[in-house]
């Protein structure tokens, strides 16, 4: 495990799907668009898109591969296929206890014994995805902050 690798996991956990066949596993993470305005009239899909860069900064290499990217107006998509004898695919699907769906997927006990920075990681990948945590949420105006909102819940002691 690795920082990168819990942000992509966190992603997955936070808002991805899986579609699995014989020799291949798709996944796709998106990325919804909360409000679709600030509160100085600013489109978040723009703040979106300007996150983008930092993500792929993380996973890219990760994957060793570009991420194709699809926005709509309501949410961004970023998804990579990858052969299922992939090592970072099996463990991805390892760590998401075989979910399909995010809403179907369980953490596996070894991520809450993760050291604490890739914890933050983890999480920084679930709040990213929901729409919680972006650059372009300051907090209270301080450089190196950001509004953080949390609404999971059994996340464990992160």
């Amino acid at each position: 495990m690795n920082a990168q690798m819990a942000y992509l996991l966190g992603m997955v956990l936070g808002n991805g799907e899986i579609q699995r066949n014989a020799t291949e596993t798709t996944i796709t993470i998106e990325i919804p668009h909360k409000n679709l305005q600030d509160d100085e009239g600013l489109e978040v899909s723009i703040y979106v898109k300007s996150s983008l860069a930092d993500i792929r900064n993380v996973i890219e290499p990760l994957i060793g591969n570009t991420l194709p990217i699809t926005q709509t107006d309501r949410a961004t998509q970023i998804s990579f296929t990858k052969s299922n004898e992939d090592y970072t695919m099996r463990e991805i699907v390892r760590f998401i206890g075989g979910g399909v769906h995010h809403s179907t997927m369980k953490m596996n006990d070894e991520l809450f014994r993760i050291s604490p920075d890739e914890k933050k990681e983890l999480l920084r990948g679930v709040a990213d995805v929901t729409g919680y945590i972006r650059r372009s949420n300051m907090a209270y105006g301080q450089e190196g902050c950001i509004e953080f909102i949390l609404k999971y819940r059994g996340i464990g002691n992160l």
